[in-house]
C-alpha cells in the first residue's frame, strides 16, 4: 500500500501518502455536515473499496465561553468520621457544563460529571481543609474557582476506652471507669 484517497460526498478531494499515522485536514469549509470516506491504493494503482462513511459537523463559531463559577460551595465534616462532603450550586454555560473540578487547599483533588453537585473527600487526617470548585464545558473552557474557600475541620477522635458504671446502693458507693470527674 502506498497511499490513500480521501473523498467528501463521494468526490475525491485528496491523496495522502502512507505513513504510520496518515491524516488529512479539510479546512475552509462552510457551516454544515460533511460525509467522508477513504480508500487505499497500492503501488500498481489498484484501489480498495471505500471505507464506511464518517460524518463531520462544522459549526460557525468555536465555543470560547467559560461556564459560570459554581456558587454556594459548602464543606462539612462528618462528626463521627474523617470524611468531608463538599456541595455546590450548578454552573451554567452556553453549550452545557460537562464536569466540575474540586480542589483541596489549592491542589486538584477530583473531577466529577456535570450533573454531580457533591463530592466526598474520604479518610482525612485531622486538620482544617479549604475547598474550591470550578466548572468546565465540552470545549475545555473552565470557570474561575469558587471563592472564598469553604472550610471544614476534621477533628482527632478521642481514644476509645471501655466505659462502665457499677452502683452499690447499700454501701453508698459508685465505681466508674473511662469517665472524668469534675
Amino acid at each position: 500500500m502506498t497511499g490513500y484517497g480521501v473523498y467528501r460526498g463521494g468526490v475525491k478531494i485528496a491523496d495522502v501518502t502512507a505513513s504510520d499515522s496518515p491524516s488529512y485536514a479539510n479546512s475552509g469549509l462552510a457551516t454544515g455536515s460533511y460525509t467522508y470516506t477513504v480508500d487505499a491504493v497500492d503501488g500498481a494503482g489498484n484501489r480498495s473499496a471505500q471505507s464506511a462513511a464518517a460524518t463531520a459537523q462544522v459549526t460557525a463559531v468555536a465555543d470560547t465561553t467559560a461556564p459560570t463559577t459554581p456558587t454556594g460551595v459548602k464543606a462539612s465534616a462528618d462528626p463521627r468520621g474523617k470524611d468531608v462532603t463538599v456541595a455546590w450550586g450548578p454552573s451554567t454555560d452556553n453549550i452545557g457544563v460537562t464536569s466540575y473540578r474540586i480542589y483541596r487547599n489549592g491542589t486538584r483533588l477530583a473531577d466529577v460529571g456535570g450533573a454531580t453537585l457533591t463530592y466526598v473527600d474520604a479518610k482525612l487526617a485531622a486538620g482544617t481543609y479549604r475547598y474550591t470548585v470550578d466548572a468546565a464545558d465540552s470545549a475545555g473552557n473552565r470557570s474561575a474557582q469558587s471563592g472564598p474557600s469553604a472550610l471544614a475541620a476534621v477533628a482527632d477522635e478521642p481514644p476509645i476506652l471501655p466505659h462502665f458504671v457499677l452502683v452499690f446502693p447499700t454501701r453508698d458507693f459508685v465505681s466508674a471507669s473511662g469517665y472524668t470527674v469534675t
